[in-house]
């Protein structure tokens, strides 16, 4: 370094002089003597550099940075702090919802259970009810009334009359007759040898009415639809024989 100025008493060095002593190139050196960050003057088209302002310098950058270093591995040690604090929050919220849910699901299952072992009580109760009371039961026997006595007086110019006037009504015997239909429903009685003349029926009723014979032998009449289907129950009926007779 025998280039070396003195100003001030300091010595100056040429930068490509100074460059071997330092890890920065020329040119950066360059720009720090431009930019007055260090010590140094432009002499000869050369810049001369003070050493130990450069120094100086490289101690205050490496200062700086290893500042920098420590404030960023505080600053990522802070995160990573807040990062465990909210995934641990995360965490126990995550519990509780679950935990919330097992026993919103405990409640629903044991409510859905009480209702049906309440419905299941109810059924039986009624069950038990329903065989406890006794269902009326209606006689399918029906007696035919017995025939009426009537006294009738002589009449010399007309003949015999009736004490009520001039008509007296004849019905047979009492006999008994059990139905195969259900006789709940009602019991139809109509004169005799109606139920055989289908135009008489149809006159007597504002639907379609059919008369038909089981196989015991007894006469039903039941209401059919339009393609001459049984529509509703099966009633009983009975011809009742009619003798009016006037003297």
């Amino acid at each position: 370094m025998s280039s070396a100025l003195e100003i001030d008493g300091k010595q100056l060095y040429p930068i490509k002089d100074i460059a071997d002593l330092v890890t920065y190139s020329r040119d950066y050196i360059t720009r720090l003597a431009r930019e007055q960050k260090i010590v140094a003057t432009y002499v000869g088209r050369q810049w001369y550099v003070d050493l130990n302002s450069l120094k100086s310098y490289v101690d205050t950058i490496n200062a700086e940075q290893e500042i920098r270093k420590k404030q960023l591995r505080l600053e990522r040690k802070r995160e990573r702090e807040l990062r465990a604090v909210a995934e641990q929050q995360n965490t126990l919220q995550l519990k509780r919802v679950q935990s919330l849910h097992a026993r919103s699901l405990s409640v629903a299952t044991f409510v859905l259970l009480v209702g049906l072992f309440s419905g299941y009580v109810v059924y039986e109760h009624d069950m038990l009810s329903s065989r406890l009371i006794k269902t009326p039961v209606v006689s399918t026997q029906v007696a035919q009334a017995p025939q009426p006595v009537r006294t009738t007086v002589s009449d010399q110019s007309n003949g015999p009359v009736s004490d009520m006037g001039a008509v007296v009504v004849a019905v047979p015997t009492s006999s008994v007759h059990s139905f195969s239909a259900d006789p709940t429903h009602g019991i139809l009685l109509m004169p005799q040898g109606t139920s055989s003349a289908s135009a008489t029926v149809d006159m007597l009723f504002s639907d379609t009415v059919e008369i038909y014979e089981l196989s015991d032998g007894t006469q039903v009449a039941a209401k059919v639809d339009e393609s001459g289907r049984v529509v509703g129950a099966l009633v009983p009926l009975i011809e009742v024989p009619v003798n009016v007779r006037k003297w």
